[in-house]
């Protein structure tokens, strides 16, 4: 089995499959960030794949969480020392407290935030807003403002060019939502 496979493995015992997923193109677009950036792309993929693994045993400091659980399974894999402490750091630091230290850090930030402003991120956005967050569909707008706010937390120069595409979308999908919200009260 391979070193991938591995951790899927790993992540669909641990995870909603939803999770799963949202990693697995975090850690593709963090290996093509790398890729651009000049990283190290076998850490960005490998953090990318393993950075949510702390939603397992907490929402909230998940990336502390994730850093912890992370290191738990990649010593057990035998995962040489050096790639599992620059995967941890950019685990830990993916959700910006504290800030990112390494490149590889800042790219899991960023692979992060990108792939929850494309369309796929922006729809599982939705579904964990009103499942797991539970809000109020009129909070969604809010929680969607926050959403394009992190792009403002962009590290690299080439992560602020992929997410053009997607900002734009985001916003035509706030602003969609803001029409329907006030259409169905004008007709009301």
């Amino acid at each position: 089995m391979s070193g991938e496979d591995k951790i899927l493995k790993h992540l669909r015992k641990k995870l909603p499959e939803h999770v799963v997923e949202h990693s697995l193109r975090v850690a593709v677009i963090a290996e093509n960030l790398a890729q651009k950036e000049g990283a190290d792309e076998e850490i960005c993929y490998v953090a990318g794949l393993l950075h949510d693994l702390g939603y397992e045993k907490d929402f909230k400091n998940h990336a502390l969480k994730g850093a912890e659980l992370a290191r738990e399974f990649l010593q057990k894999n035998n995962i040489a020392q050096e790639i599992q402490e620059e995967v941890i750091i950019a685990i830990r630091t993916h959700q910006l407290d504290p800030e990112p230290s390494t490149l590889e850090g800042w790219i899991i930030s960023d692979a992060d935030i990108i792939e929850r402003i494309g369309p796929l991120g922006i729809h599982r956005s939705y579904i964990n807003a009103l499942y797991w967050s539970k809000l109020e569909p009129e909070e969604l707008l809010d929680y969607f403002d926050a959403v394009l706010e992190s792009t403002n937390d962009l590290y690299t120069a080439t992560a602020k060019r992929f997410a053009r595409k997607d900002i734009a979308y985001l916003k035509d999908f706030i602003n969609r939502v803001e029409d329907d919200a006030t259409t169905g009260e004008d007709e009301a």
